[in-house]
């Protein structure tokens, strides 16, 4: 069979000046971010979020943009209301339809509403349900504590529920309200507990919730979705690691799900480590992870891999790919877009053929939306390095020329340094011609036959 190249860019070169990437700085907003996204129909849907500094503490308000998959033209269809505060934003596909659920607060009214967007085609439509609580009716007491504790809709095992702090009018007393929806808006059933977080984990048989209330322990609440009874357990969490949680998330990694603690033991802004729990029964957890931290962390499962972003203390973006036994199998860095500002990434989608990443860049003193589209993916598992003569570049190291053992090569070709900096160059008759490279290992990145593979050469004028 014939082998056919297409030269692709390597991992690094993502953020620096690719030509076939795309980059998308949606707001001019200081203090702002992409969180949460979800593909439908030819469009991203996205949580812009964006500080607002109105009360006397720093909280976030966040918006809805929809992102055009092939041009990148966006326009917001939620708005921050100037008469209510909201939560975050989560998507839920359904059928051919795709919802978004926040919370929101009415200032005037002192209620707090479910609220629902439905997008079907291009049909969008709207639905709130109150949430009928006893809220502490005087000053702004309930505001703060819907903020401050980061009330939110939360989406498990496809199941919707609710997490709302609010001030207790009779006690006077912050309290955690926890409800289960159904797809009617209709709340099947509600836990209070005295707390402020908790962290809702849900499969076929139950529902858990774990939430910290001193002593080092995690308390966990099971809801039995057979027999609809609900039964107390707790969790010596110190035992086990330094505990000063930044939060808790719930992962499936390889058909098996995980409790991940982000940690800052200290309170310094710096995570020391994360930790991956499995579960062997309702009230214990068994560490089988320890990754060491940096300013800011984002984790997420992709197939059978998980993908650790860690922003560390020099604002570079570091990447580490590990497989399903959590043995490495990739790492790579990423310092920069397209305009030389530091970036940080905190989610990633594949959709189709194309790979985007999201998250905010640097632009000293503030931080602004961030949005990558490419046709290259980042992540090293998708990469093969072949090593059984399969793809050579001769000679190697080289000073002058190289060239590469596959009928057809192209005109020019792509090449990419260790600091992520892409340069082309052109074949001649002596072959590739290296002479304006500077010293040191570059990558070529190419298809052939359908498989990516990675080549080295080393350039020693």
């Amino acid at each position: 069979m014939k082998k056919t190249a297409t030269i692709i860019l390597l991992i690094c070169a993502i953020f620096a000046q690719a030509q076939n990437t795309n980059e998308l700085l949606i707001s001019n907003k200081p203090e702002a971010e992409i969180t949460n996204v979800m593909f439908y129909n030819n469009k991203c849907y996205a949580e812009l979020k964006e500080t607002d500094s109105k009360y006397w503490f720093q909280s976030s308000i966040s918006s809805i943009v929809e992102i055009d998959a092939n041009t990148l033209a966006y326009h917001y269809i939620l708005n921050r209301d100037t008469t209510e505060v909201s939560s975050d934003i989560c998507f839920q596909k359904v059928g051919s339809k795709l919802y978004c659920f926040y919370l929101s607060y009415k200032i005037n009214l002192k209620k707090i509403y479910l609220q629902e967007i439905e997008i079907s085609n291009n049909l969008i439509t709207h639905d709130s349900v109150l949430m009928n609580l006893p809220i502490f009716q005087t000053g702004n007491n309930s505001l703060i504590d819907f903020l401050r504790y980061k009330s939110k809709v939360t989406i498990t095992n496809n199941e919707v529920f609710s997490k709302v702090v609010y001030r207790n009018d009779t006690t006077q007393l912050v309290e955690m309200n926890v409800r289960k929806f159904d797809a009617t808006l209709t709340s099947l059933w509600e836990i209070n507990i005295k707390a402020v977080d908790a962290w809702i984990y849900s499969n076929s048989s139950k529902t858990t919730i774990y939430y910290l209330l001193g002593q080092g322990k995690l308390n966990i609440k099971i809801y039995d979705k057979t027999s609809q009874a609900i039964t107390d357990a707790s969790f010596p969490i110190l035992d086990i690691i330094p505990f000063n949680s930044v939060g808790i998330d719930f992962m499936r990694l390889n058909q098996k799900d995980y409790l991940v603690i982000i940690n800052d033991s200290n309170n310094n802004k710096t995570i020391d480590n994360t930790y991956f729990f499995s579960f062997p029964n309702d009230s214990s957890l068994l560490l089988e992870k320890t990754f060491t931290g940096g300013k800011r962390i984002h984790c997420f499962s992709d197939n059978d891999s998980l993908f650790y972003f860690v922003l560390s203390s020099d604002s570079t973006n570091h990447l580490s790919i590990y497989n399903n036994s959590f043995s490495p199998i990739g790492s790579s860095t990423s310092v920069r877009n397209k305009n030389s500002n530091r970036i940080a990434i905190n989610n990633y989608k594949k959709n189709t053929s194309d790979y985007w990443y999201f998250g905010c860049y640097f632009s000293y003193p503030n931080y602004y939306p961030y949005l990558a589209k490419t046709s290259v993916p980042l992540f090293a598992k998708d990469r093969v390095e072949l090593v059984n003569h399969e793809l050579k570049i001769y000679p190697n190291p080289t000073h002058q020329f190289f060239n590469i053992n596959i009928p057809n090569a192209p005109s020019q070709i792509v090449v990419v340094n260790q600091l992520g900096q892409a340069s082309t160059i052109y074949r001649t008759e002596q072959g590739y011609d290296i002479r304006m490279l500077g010293v040191g290992l570059f990558f070529v990145d190419m298809e052939v036959d359908g498989k990516r593979v990675t080549a080295k050469v080393w350039v020693n004028h």
